[in-house]
């Protein structure tokens, strides 16, 4: 009865210290990370509690078989999980590097949205046309990624055509001249007119701006 007691002291505890979200953010700011060490926690608090458990009921002998098949059928997991483990590890690399943040507007596999959340298996965005995208860790952690929203200042371009017979410099000078007056493009770097193409009946103009994306 005693060491049901102190189990269940320690699941308390476990339950308790894994609702206090508020303890680990104190720690990390990553709330990908603070959610690994907050079930990580958890875990350690339950497995002290089965030790001194069956320390109390003179079973060490159980509690060194138990362990040991444990470790056999984790051993045999592992390779029947090689994806998932691979996968899992993976997040927990991603947690500690942090390419980025929720929220976080990115770039993974061809695919581009906002960072929703990282779950113990894959990392789900959301695609401006509100679909829910989730990509395996292990491709996130071996692949391409593109952070947009690490830098706040994001440079945009766009093609103007105009007649072989205008004024190239005058026309780059216009474009560049309308999009220092738009509000919302920065002045430094300015924006900035280059010929893209020269055709039979008109030259295309690509004009290159900036705007600050956190704002």
């Amino acid at each position: 009865g005693l060491a049901i007691l102190i189990f269940l002291i320690f699941w308390f505890t476990a339950f308790l210290l894994g609702k206090w979200q508020g303890l680990y953010r104190r720690f990390t700011a990553n709330e990908f990370l603070a959610d690994f060490v907050r079930q990580l926690v958890k875990l350690a608090i339950l497995a002290v509690g089965l030790v001194v458990a069956f320390e109390l009921l003179d079973a060490t002998a159980l509690v060194g078989t138990v362990l040991g098949a444990a470790g056999l059928l984790g051993l045999a997991l592992g390779f029947a999980l090689r994806d998932t483990v691979e996968n899992y590890i993976a997040g927990i690399l991603l947690s500690m590097k942090q390419p980025f943040l929720h929220d976080d507007w990115v770039a993974i596999e061809g695919w581009e949205g906002h960072v929703l959340r990282l779950t113990s298996r894959a990392t789900i965005i959301m695609t401006l046309d509100g679909n829910h995208v989730r990509i395996a860790k292990s491709k996130v952690f071996n692949g391409i990624v593109i952070n947009y929203t690490r830098n706040p200042e994001r440079r945009f371009n766009f093609d103007v055509g105009v007649s072989v017979d205008s004024n190239l410099a005058a026309a780059q000078n216009l474009a560049a001249t309308t999009l220092l007056e738009m509000e919302g493009v920065l002045q430094d770097p300015a924006p900035h007119v280059d010929v893209q193409a020269l055709g039979d009946f008109n030259i295309t103009l690509r004009v290159f701006g900036w705007v600050d994306q956190s704002l």
